[in-house]
Protein backbone atom coordinates (compact mmCIF):
# COMPACT_ATOMS: atom_id res chain seq x y z
CA UNK A 1 0.00 0.00 0.00
CA UNK A 2 1.27 3.67 -1.29
CA UNK A 3 -0.14 6.69 0.78
CA UNK A 4 0.21 10.13 0.75
CA UNK A 5 -1.80 12.07 4.08
CA UNK A 6 -2.53 14.76 6.13
CA UNK A 7 -3.29 13.10 9.32
CA UNK A 8 -7.27 13.43 10.21
CA UNK A 9 -8.18 15.46 6.85
CA UNK A 10 -7.09 14.12 4.00
CA UNK A 11 -5.39 11.33 2.30
CA UNK A 12 -4.57 8.96 -1.22
CA UNK A 13 -4.06 4.84 -1.23
CA UNK A 14 -2.91 2.71 -3.68
CA UNK A 15 -4.14 -0.38 -2.95
CA UNK A 16 -2.85 -3.60 -4.69
CA UNK A 17 -6.17 -5.70 -4.95
CA UNK A 18 -6.04 -9.61 -4.48
CA UNK A 19 -6.93 -10.44 -8.77
CA UNK A 20 -3.34 -7.83 -9.66
CA UNK A 21 -5.53 -4.68 -10.08
CA UNK A 22 -4.91 -1.51 -7.92
CA UNK A 23 -7.24 0.97 -6.50
CA UNK A 24 -7.23 4.35 -5.61
CA UNK A 25 -9.13 5.22 -2.47
CA UNK A 26 -9.48 9.19 -1.81
CA UNK A 27 -10.82 10.35 1.63
CA UNK A 28 -10.97 14.20 2.06
CA UNK A 29 -12.19 17.49 0.41
CA UNK A 30 -14.40 17.69 -2.28
CA UNK A 31 -11.18 19.30 -4.04
CA UNK A 32 -8.96 16.43 -3.85
CA UNK A 33 -11.18 14.17 -5.15
CA UNK A 34 -12.07 16.34 -8.22
CA UNK A 35 -8.43 16.94 -8.31
CA UNK A 36 -8.08 12.80 -8.40
CA UNK A 37 -11.37 12.56 -10.87
CA UNK A 38 -9.38 15.26 -13.14
CA UNK A 39 -5.99 13.40 -13.28
CA UNK A 40 -7.97 10.02 -14.00
CA UNK A 41 -10.04 11.29 -17.14
CA UNK A 42 -7.00 13.52 -18.56
CA UNK A 43 -4.46 10.32 -17.79
CA UNK A 44 -5.75 7.11 -16.99
CA UNK A 45 -5.81 5.78 -13.55
CA UNK A 46 -2.40 4.72 -13.52
CA UNK A 47 -0.72 7.35 -11.20
CA UNK A 48 2.58 6.67 -12.55
CA UNK A 49 1.46 8.36 -16.03
CA UNK A 50 -0.28 11.78 -13.91
CA UNK A 51 1.65 15.01 -14.10
CA UNK A 52 2.71 16.62 -10.81
CA UNK A 53 0.82 19.43 -10.36
CA UNK A 54 1.65 23.37 -10.36
CA UNK A 55 -0.84 24.75 -7.88
CA UNK A 56 -0.10 25.65 -4.37
CA UNK A 57 -2.42 24.02 -2.53
CA UNK A 58 -2.83 20.85 0.05
CA UNK A 59 -4.52 18.90 -2.66
CA UNK A 60 -1.95 19.69 -4.90
CA UNK A 61 0.60 19.09 -2.49
CA UNK A 62 -0.80 15.61 -1.67
CA UNK A 63 -1.53 14.45 -5.02
CA UNK A 64 2.23 15.48 -5.74
CA UNK A 65 3.77 13.25 -2.86
CA UNK A 66 1.65 10.64 -3.87
CA UNK A 67 2.81 10.35 -7.79
CA UNK A 68 6.27 10.63 -6.26
CA UNK A 69 5.67 7.70 -3.97
CA UNK A 70 3.91 5.76 -6.28
CA UNK A 71 7.33 6.60 -9.26
CA UNK A 72 9.54 6.02 -6.25
CA UNK A 73 11.00 9.07 -6.08
CA UNK A 74 9.50 10.74 -3.17
CA UNK A 75 12.27 11.73 -0.51
CA UNK A 76 12.43 14.18 2.23
CA UNK A 77 15.50 16.02 2.80
CA UNK A 78 15.22 16.19 6.79
CA UNK A 79 15.85 12.59 7.39
CA UNK A 80 15.36 12.54 11.04
CA UNK A 81 12.47 11.41 12.90
CA UNK A 82 12.07 14.51 15.22
CA UNK A 83 12.87 18.00 14.00
CA UNK A 84 12.69 19.68 16.79
CA UNK A 85 14.45 18.79 19.58
CA UNK A 86 13.61 21.51 22.44
CA UNK A 87 10.08 21.06 21.80
CA UNK A 88 10.14 17.22 20.43
CA UNK A 89 8.52 18.22 17.42
CA UNK A 90 8.14 15.29 14.92
CA UNK A 91 9.26 15.99 11.00
CA UNK A 92 5.82 13.72 9.89
CA UNK A 93 3.95 16.64 12.23
CA UNK A 94 6.01 19.57 10.61
CA UNK A 95 5.40 18.36 7.16
CA UNK A 96 1.53 17.46 7.60
CA UNK A 97 1.37 21.33 8.75
CA UNK A 98 3.04 22.23 5.57
CA UNK A 99 1.09 19.70 2.88
CA UNK A 100 -1.70 21.66 5.05
CA UNK A 101 -1.14 25.20 4.17
CA UNK A 102 1.14 26.40 6.47
CA UNK A 103 3.83 28.03 4.01
CA UNK A 104 6.37 29.83 6.84
CA UNK A 105 8.21 29.53 9.59
CA UNK A 106 6.08 31.77 11.35
CA UNK A 107 2.97 29.00 10.53
CA UNK A 108 4.70 25.85 11.43
CA UNK A 109 5.99 27.56 14.71
CA UNK A 110 2.80 28.49 15.79
CA UNK A 111 0.41 25.44 14.91
CA UNK A 112 3.35 23.24 16.07
CA UNK A 113 5.91 24.94 18.72
CA UNK A 114 9.04 23.81 15.90
CA UNK A 115 11.39 26.56 16.18
CA UNK A 116 10.72 27.95 19.32
CA UNK A 117 13.36 27.24 21.40
CA UNK A 118 16.65 27.45 20.69
CA UNK A 119 15.88 28.03 16.50
CA UNK A 120 18.56 25.41 15.07
CA UNK A 121 16.13 23.41 13.44
CA UNK A 122 14.77 27.13 11.50
CA UNK A 123 17.04 26.02 8.80
CA UNK A 124 15.45 22.69 8.31
CA UNK A 125 11.78 23.89 8.69
CA UNK A 126 12.51 26.04 6.14
CA UNK A 127 14.11 23.50 3.53
CA UNK A 128 10.88 21.43 4.11
CA UNK A 129 8.96 24.24 2.92
CA UNK A 130 11.19 25.09 0.11
CA UNK A 131 10.59 21.14 -0.84
CA UNK A 132 6.99 21.03 -1.06
CA UNK A 133 6.95 24.15 -2.49
CA UNK A 134 9.46 23.07 -5.34
CA UNK A 135 8.11 19.34 -6.09
CA UNK A 136 8.88 18.93 -9.94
Amino acid sequence: MIKSEIPFKAYLKLLKLENGQTEIVVQGPKKLFDLVNHLKQEHGVDPQKWPLQIEKNSESFIVNEFIQKVNNEYSVCYKHDELCHCRSVATNKVLSCIKDGDLTLADISRHTMAGTGCGSCHKDIEALISQVLNQK
